[in-house]
């Protein structure tokens, strides 16, 4: 694990949530060090604890995370996400339907979900509800962090918080090329070079931070991805990609969009 210092300055962050916390992908500059820009990986056990480094590193420095950020009522594919399906392609079930915002205080269980589903929907009619998943489900209480993180930031969180997707950043990176399941080895291998190819001290910041299985390494990879969208967000690369953005979440005002 890196030891941190006072002159270390964030530029960005890419975030993915795991068990019991975030797992970060750190882009830092510090003027101390031989090399003035490198990477590191830090566990944070909540959105907060990330936020606190980041306004404490880089205050200006964005982070983007793989969670919905802006929710309509009742849930179902907003824009930004069917643009994404459509781009993704075979992919496209990698993109999940975000649960409406009737649903964020819902308990931690997939049945407590489906039967504030149920209960909705036989108030206003089945087609006007869409039903959730089991992944869209799993990840209530990661959007509920960030949306209560968003929130409090009011008007200036679209420019601090951005809403990423792993496999659309590895699908920009790979040359708008479709790659293997990251399930697969060979999925994992073909993420991994990307992520060597863009930021090269790849393997040094994961032998530093330690692994201990195969899904953390997919956690890690999916970090990094989400940290070369919010670099390019950083850098105001001229090709970044703003999916959707149309739509606006009705209880915070925010563009409901994703970056790549």
């Amino acid at each position: 694990m890196d030891k941190w210092r006072v002159s270390d300055r964030l530029i960005a962050a890419g975030a993915d949530g795991i068990r019991g916390g975030w797992i970060a992908a750190l882009c830092i500059d510090d003027p101390k060090r031989a090399r003035l820009r490198h990477t590191a990986l830090k566990f944070f056990t909540d959105v907060r604890q990330l936020d606190r480094y980041r306004r404490r590193h880089g205050e200006d420095a964005p982070v983007a995370m793989d969670v919905p950020i802006g929710l309509t009522e009742e849930g179902g594919f907003r824009d930004c996400d069917r643009e994404a399906r459509e781009r993704l392609g075979d992919r496209r079930s990698t993109v999940f339907a975000p649960p409406g915002r009737y649903l964020l205080e819902a308990g931690t269980t997939y049945r407590t979900v489906r039967d504030l589903v149920e209960e909705r929907r036989r108030a206003e009619g089945a087609e006007r509800v869409p039903g959730v998943s089991a992944q869209s489900a799993a990840l209530i209480p990661k959007i509920r962090e960030v949306d209560h993180l968003v929130r409090a930031y009011g008007l200036s969180a679209p420019e601090c918080f951005l809403e990423a997707h792993p496999e659309l950043s590895f699908h920009r990176m790979n040359g708008n090329r479709p790659l293997p399941p990251k399930h697969t080895l060979i999925g994992q291998h073909a993420r991994a070079r990307l992520v060597a190819e863009h930021f090269p001290d790849f393997e040094e910041a994961l032998g530093r931070y330690g692994t201990r299985s195969s899904r953390q390494i997919e956690d890690i990879l999916d970090a990094y991805a989400a940290l070369w969208t919010a670099l390019r967000w950083a850098e105001r690369k001229a090709d970044v990609e703003v999916l959707g953005g149309q739509e606006r979440d009705p209880r915070t005002g925010h563009e409901m969009r994703m970056v790549v």
